[in-house]
């Protein structure tokens, strides 16, 4: 169980992962409905990540090549740190407020009159995330861009590959309604995440923007909603893949808010901030033809 833990912690921070008390974790815990809610966060976060900053230039006449980079930063909120957790082993069952993965580090034990015990894991103790991620964007066809993204990463020891590939496709609405200088744009991503095929990861965007375009600086406005499919896998004991039955909700399937872009001939600047939970804040650049 140690290295399914620990291929999920890859997801936050590693040097955190120290801290963690992963022999707490049980497989029948796991498998229970505590074990989905203390995990919801690795789900939430992730998907939060990948879908931050997504189009964030305005597209431009002709065709165009360009690469680019952004760092994207999710503050832990305190509905994120902690989940309502059952004794499901109690006759009489007993809830309370636990941390999640990404909560306080200590664990909480509560004993019902016949002293039967529960202990509910702690936590990381994280404040925020960062992920750093770069991408390709192609455009402007017909009024449409494109992006695309693709890392391969090795595990430590035997543990296999992090595998992440996606992209998304965008189209000007507003070309047909408004002023050239009002954008309004319709987009789609997918993203497959696979981590040394004990976790698999579907992640699907649908998002509008709508704004405005003077001269050089692009001011917007966005809603969005996700489809995010996790599923874990890890072989236990007895040497057969089991399915871990997780159903790790995003509890935060809209996405609302705003960002800025200043653009020049070769390179784009631009920010985004995401208002609702997992709160987060995007800078990147891209450069090109």
């Amino acid at each position: 169980m140690r290295f399914l833990i620990q291929i999920l912690i890859f997801l936050i921070p590693s040097n955190l992962v120290g801290q963690f008390g992963v022999d707490v974790i049980s497989q029948t815990y796991l498998n229970s409905e505590n074990g989905g809610k203390y995990l919801a966060p690795i789900n939430e976060t992730y998907s939060s990540l990948i879908h931050s900053g997504i189009f964030s230039r305005y597209s431009e006449k002709g065709f165009h090549i360009k690469l680019g980079l952004h760092v994207t930063r999710i503050n832990i909120t305190e509905s994120m740190n902690f989940y309502r957790g059952v004794t499901d082993n109690f006759e009489e069952e007993i809830f309370h407020d636990v941390p999640t993965i990404v909560g306080p580090t200590n664990t909480i034990e509560i004993s019902n009159d016949q002293g039967t015990q529960y202990t509910f894991p702690g936590g990381l103790g994280i404040n925020y995330i960062t992920l750093i991620a770069p991408e390709l964007y192609i455009g402007t066809l017909f009024g449409t861009d494109f992006f695309g993204r693709y890392a391969l990463l090795p595990l430590k020891g035997n543990l296999g590959n992090v595998e992440i590939y996606g992209g998304g496709i965008r189209h000007d609405f507003g070309r047909y309604f408004f002023p050239e200088y009002i954008k309004w744009y319709l987009a789609y991503s997918y993203h497959l995440m696979d981590i040394g095929g004990y976790i698999k990861s579907v992640n699907q965007y649908a998002m509008t923007q709508f704004g405005v375009k003077l001269n050089r600086i692009g001011i917007y406005g966005l809603f969005g909603y996700e489809l995010n499919d996790m599923q874990l896998k890890y072989n236990f004991d007895d040497n057969s893949i089991q399915d871990i039955n997780l159903e790790l909700k995003d509890r935060y399937p809209y996405r609302y808010g705003g960002g800025l872009s200043l653009s020049f001939k070769y390179f784009d600047v631009f920010g985004e901030y995401i208002m609702n939970n997992p709160v987060n804040y995007v800078i990147g650049m891209s450069v090109g033809i």
